[in-house]
């Protein structure tokens, strides 16, 4: 990892992304669905004891960035537990012949994040930590099932959408070698959800996706509960650790 300006971490193709699973070196089912924070890594950053959330909710369509902005984030902060589905993806990749194809397992990846979401939201939140999810936030029910089980177990909630254009989040897919092929439902799921999203988020205040600059604990918010933040691709990882 290399740092940027503002002390966000430039993600090289290659690197281990140890900050999702703690030792970077799973071997169980158990690792991914339980990844513990380590302390032996050195840490840029203490945790904030002023912000206003324990957890983000990091939304978007497929291929719009998400992965890439919470490992740019969140990779070298040790408070901070990154859930993201690309952790299954790589330990079912492991365990399977070579050569299978990721369309196979891609129910089995979906449905093993979704467990580990909902382990991560029932333990609540830890003073001093912060939980980074990764969710499109297209699926209405499940997203509503994430949010609702936050709010029941305490955790000071804000959605984090990378928000691109069709055509920048088909060449993310093209670019990572893996095109979703239900890309066309979450496209019109988004299309749907984006107008209450952009709403939400002019009423939460700043930062928007061209000017995300400083987040911090007097943000208001749009619910009881949650902010709506939209950034693009060019944003979101320093908008995220901001928030971290």
């Amino acid at each position: 990892m290399q740092p940027l300006g503002g002390g966000v971490p430039r993600f090289i193709p290659g690197d281990p992304l140890v900050h999702r699973l703690g030792t970077g070196t799973p071997g169980s089912l158990e690792d991914v669905l339980m990844p513990t924070v380590s302390s032996s890594r050195p840490t840029r950053e203490s945790p904030r004891s002023d912000a206003a959330y324990d957890l983000v909710l990091v939304g978007g369509v497929p291929g719009a960035g998400k992965s890439t902005a919470i490992a740019q984030a969140t990779d070298d902060l040790d408070h901070v537990r990154a859930v993201d589905p690309e952790d299954i993806s790589r330990w079912l990749r492991r365990q399977l012949p070579a050569g299978t194809p990721y369309h196979s397992y891609r129910w089995l990846v979906h449905f093993l994040h979704t467990a580990r979401v909902l382990i991560q939201l029932l333990q609540g939140p830890a003073a001093g930590r912060r939980l980074v999810v990764h969710d499109p936030g297209t699926r209405v029910r499940r997203r509503g099932l994430f949010l609702a089980l936050a709010h029941l177990a305490g955790w000071r909630t804000v959605l984090l959408y990378v928000d691109v254009d069709r055509s920048a989040a088909q060449d993310g897919q093209r670019r990572r070698g893996r095109v979703v092929e239900s890309f066309d439902e979450h496209w019109h799921s988004w299309q749907a959800l984006r107008p209450q999203r952009v709403a939400n988020a002019e009423r939460s205040g700043p930062p928007r996706a061209d000017q995300a600059t400083q987040v911090g604990p007097t943000l208001a918010r749009s619910e009881p509960s949650d902010a709506v933040l939209l950034v693009d691709r060019a944003t979101a990882a320093r908008t995220l650790r901001q928030l971290c």
